[in-house]
């Protein structure tokens, strides 16, 4: 497990790493019940929140360190009957990278560059795919063997 939520990506000798984040999980009662149903509660984030903390353990071990990136999967449930992968085009990789990126920079005024420049230098190094799956909780487990399916055929 590297996060629940975002990823902080850096290069790191001339490759492009995934940095771990909080050692634990924030979930949604139907989303843990769905990811990870063998995991209790520990505390909600805040009063009458619906989100609660997990510990890491068990099912899920946290990365140790940096991690290196060897394919980007976008997933998007959608109305499909069946899981699609679709290997995207260096332009589409970027547009994806970008919009579903948080971009900082020093000045507001340059973060459009920032992302759009990131998102190029990543999207050349690392290879960039949508796997659209159906819409539903209840096709985690789906959405996690079409995961492991197209690591396999794309490696």
């Amino acid at each position: 497990l590297l996060d629940d939520d975002g990823i902080r990506v850096v290069e790191w000798r001339n490759a492009w790493h995934a940095v771990p984040g909080y050692a634990g999980l924030r979930l949604l009662p139907d989303s843990a019940l769905a990811a990870a149903p063998q995991l209790a509660p520990e505390r909600p984030l805040a009063k009458d929140h619906p989100k609660s903390r997990y510990t890491v353990g068990g099912a899920f071990r946290m990365a140790p360190g940096l991690s290196p990136i060897g394919g980007i999967y976008l997933l998007q449930r959608r109305s499909v009957q069946r899981v699609q992968l679709e290997t995207l085009r260096f332009a589409d990789a970027i547009t994806v990278l970008s919009e579903h990126g948080f971009h900082l920079a020093e000045e507001p005024e340059e973060i459009t560059r920032h992302a759009f420049e990131r998102a190029a230098a990543v999207a050349a190094s690392v290879p960039v795919h949508r796997l659209s799956i159906p819409d539903g909780l209840d096709q985690l487990g789906v959405a996690l063997g079409a995961l492991s399916d197209a690591d396999e055929h794309l490696s």
